[in-house]
């Protein structure tokens, strides 16, 4: 992907973040893209004065450009008790089918 296609994708995704706190939308300045993982776009959230976060957004190609959707918001704080969480579960040995299916027999009974 090069520079200019991820701006376009970028300054798609300021009028889909609000920041909680003044409720402004994100200016695309204020977006800082943090990486991806298939199509999910991970970015640090900035608005002057207030608390950074972190947006989640899943971005899937069409024939014709993009389409663009929030996916998640995170205070900066939770977003690292997330990774922290996401690392410890990780290194548990335990995989996401064990667990989801451990789940699924407890929702069934």
């Amino acid at each position: 992907m090069d520079r200019t296609h991820l701006n376009h994708i970028i300054r798609d995704m300021s009028k889909l973040f609000a920041c909680p706190e003044c409720g402004h939308y994100y200016a695309a300045d204020n977006i800082n893209f943090r990486g991806y993982f298939r199509d999910l776009y991970f970015l640090q959230l900035s608005c002057p004065g207030h608390l950074s976060m972190l947006g989640v957004a899943k971005v899937t190609t069409l024939k014709k450009g993009v389409k663009i959707e929030k996916a998640l918001e995170l205070m900066e704080d939770d977003a690292e008790q997330f990774a922290d969480e996401l690392l410890r579960f990780i290194h548990s040995g335990n995989t996401f089918k064990q667990v989801w299916g451990e789940a699924a027999r407890i929702n069934q009974k």
